[in-house]
């Protein structure tokens, strides 16, 4: 064999190496991103061919709230996904939302679970996304899990935070009432520290206690003006009228005021058009780019006819004589170097001052949880740590052994619904070990996705969205965004690369056009599948085993032929090349080039192949040598 290329080929199931392929767990770019893990290439292969039933039941497997969360799921997902670098990645929320749609009508069928005599008990206190999220799972593992709420209503911000156009009732109830037939009770109107103390539950027989308090505490301001009677805060403006909208008369006709960013800003914006106002502006201190909300809510608002003043900021509020609020003075901004989040800092733009009429205001810059009766009822063992609760974040146990947090309560939580699921489902893992008196770290490493960095940022790439509903926006709480049809649900699932089986750096599957193929298909654990393609493959593998360098393992052919078929089966994809890869591409080929031969080649316009010319050569990935007429550009060698 002495002097023959032998080609090696890989059963490649990764797109980028991440930290679940560094601990040996493959999965797709979407789900490594996913802060709950969920398998979306999983369940979009099975909204493909037609299994809904099955595709939901895939989702649950990580989190519970999957009906809730295809309405408001911030989608980091599409971040990765492996077409965002096309503008469109896969819809991946919708196609959630479509499914789950489907079961609302069809109703459930899951039978009421009941817990043996001697399960143990486990208190959970807050009905919100992680503490929903941490039940449902504890009640799979046979625990008796309950939920106290403080108030008589179930979800905590799900339900008193986000307006129904955007959250429906009956979305919530649905999967909350999944949640409840999988054994979980659930007891409202239970005010931690008022009505009872971490020892008074330890007292009734509750082994655990998991802290899944939401924010209900405003940020204000702290400006000139913002007692007076028409300055609301976002929470209490969208709590009281969430049910009462036709009742909102005050607002009707009059100029209404937004100060902040986020999606709660938006949802109070929104509402307020529903109110009757005659203008809605949103005034943000930074500028577009740096806007905080789903960027699908942005455009939603814009549609609807919400202004957006950027770079502006309040510096007081101006009172009529009756203490009721006429208008506000604002400041323009500028961005300076970056903060703490890893964004642009904003700064006053000296004696830029100026008024805007306003009849009410709704101030949204956020919330905070509100510590003290939690303290109290833990007779102040609990640690906080930057303004929120320290934990563990591997196990998120507290500085109590038998209490666990999670969810908007902890230091350096996201503050959105599918990072607490992820949080709920990871504490109910310890929570068992912890009752089963096993280690709670041993084979679990940290996922880092479940918590901030200091820059999370929804897609700015989108999907395009399902279509907004042409409605009269005055008194109207029917939900914004359609459902997909089954015709452009089966269309959307079906661009879906299924990026766990291959992805766009490996399409030919190089493994079936090699001499010999590796990889862990088919194959035991601890070992890995060697395939010989060639006669030459299979001599070397002969000769290795002979000299006893490869034993010889039985291999699942079922297995291997399935892999095999996925892979040969699949069309190849012709993904448009931008300018740039073009003209690299040229050159990497034909070798050396000038502006005019490129023009030529590609039939591209001057002007663009030299500005991408020099950003190559910038990039280093082009040289560039000046000749007699004109720049001559070779493939970039490092000296």
């Amino acid at each position: 064999m002495s002097g023959n290329i032998i080609k090696i080929g890989t059963f490649c199931d990764l797109n980028i190496p991440n930290t679940q392929f560094n601990h040996g767990r493959i999965v797709s770019p979407c789900t490594s991103t996913c802060p709950a893990g969920v398998d979306a290439s999983g369940y979009i292969r099975l909204i493909k061919n037609g299994k809904y039933q099955e595709a939901i039941d895939l989702i649950r497997q990580k989190n519970p709230l999957p009906s809730i969360c295809g309405r408001i799921c911030t989608h980091e997902c599409e971040n990765e996904c492996t077409l965002i670098s096309s503008g469109n990645p896969i819809a991946i929320r919708e196609l959630k939302k479509y499914v789950t749609e489907w079961e609302i009508k069809k109703g459930l069928d899951k039978e009421i679970n009941e817990f043996s005599a001697d399960a143990k008990k486990v208190a959970i206190i807050g009905s919100g996304p992680a503490g929903l999220s941490a039940a449902y799972y504890l009640a799979k593992k046979g625990y008796q899990p309950t939920i106290f709420e403080k108030s008589d209503k179930i979800g905590g911000m799900l339900r008193l935070g986000i307006p129904q156009f955007r959250l429906p009732d009956n979305v919530i109830d649905h999967d909350i009432e999944f949640i409840k037939r999988a054994g979980v009770k659930i007891i409202t109107n239970k005010s931690v520290n008022e009505e009872f103390t971490f020892e008074d539950l330890r007292k009734e027989g509750f082994e655990a206690i998991f802290l899944a308090i939401g924010q209900y505490e405003p940020y204000k301001l702290g400006i000139p003006g913002e007692e007076l009677n028409n300055v609301h805060t976002a929470l209490e403006f969208v709590q009281k009228w969430k049910y009462s909208i036709k009742e909102a008369q005050e607002f009707k006709d009059k100029v209404v005021g937004i100060i902040g960013g986020g999606s709660v800003a938006l949802d109070a914006a929104q509402t307020a058009l529903r109110m009757g106002a005659k203008k809605v502006m949103v005034i943000y201190r930074r500028s577009e780019n740096e806007l905080p909300a789903r960027r699908e809510d942005y455009e939603h608002s814009k549609r609807e006819g919400i202004e957006f003043l950027f770079l502006r900021n309040p510096t007081g509020f101006i009172p009529d004589e009756n203490q009721n609020l006429k208008g506000s003075e604002v400041i323009e901004m500028e961005l300076c170097d970056a903060d703490e989040s890893g964004r642009s800092k904003p700064q006053e733009i000296a004696c830029s001052e100026y008024e805007i009429e306003k009849h009410h205001v709704v101030v949204a810059i956020g919330q905070g949880v509100e510590y003290s009766e939690i303290y109290a009822a833990s007779d102040g063992s609990l640690i906080k740590k930057r303004g929120k609760l320290k934990i563990d974040e591997l196990t998120l146990q507290t500085s109590i052994p038998d209490v666990f947090s999670g969810g908007d309560m902890v230091a350096r939580s996201k503050n959105v619904a599918i990072s607490a699921v992820a949080h709920g489902h990871q504490a109910a893992i310890s929570i068992d070990r912890y009752l089963q008196g096993k280690d709670l770290k041993e084979g679990r490493y940290l996922q880092e996705r479940m918590y901030s960095d200091g820059k999370f940022f929804t897609p700015d790439a989108y999907p395009e969205p399902a279509p907004l509903n042409e409605i009269e926006l005055y008194l109207s709480t029917k939900e914004i965004e359609c459902v997909f049809s089954s015709e452009y649900s089966h269309t959307e699932s079906g661009r879906c690369l299924g990026c766990n089986n291959y992805c766009l750096n490996c399409q030919d599957f190089a493994a079936v056009k090699s001499d010999i193929a590796i990889g862990d298909v088919g194959s035991k654990e601890g070992y890995k599948t060697l395939i010989a393609w060639t006669d030459s493959g299979n001599e070397i593998l002969k000769n290795l085993i002979k000299s006893e360098n490869l034993s010889s393992k039985s291999v699942s052919r079922d297995l291997l032929d399935e892999k095999i078929k996925t892979k040969l089966k699949r069309k190849i994809i012709d993904h448009p090349k931008s300018i740039r890869e073009m003209i690299l591409s040229n050159i990497l080929k034909n070798g050396s080039s000038t502006i005019s031969q490129l023009k030529d080649d590609l039939g591209l316009k001057i002007k663009d192949i030299r500005y991408h010319t020099l950003r190559l050569a910038q990039m280093r990935k082009l040289s560039m040598v000046v000749g007699d007429e004109e720049p001559i550009f070779s493939p970039y060698i490092e000296e």
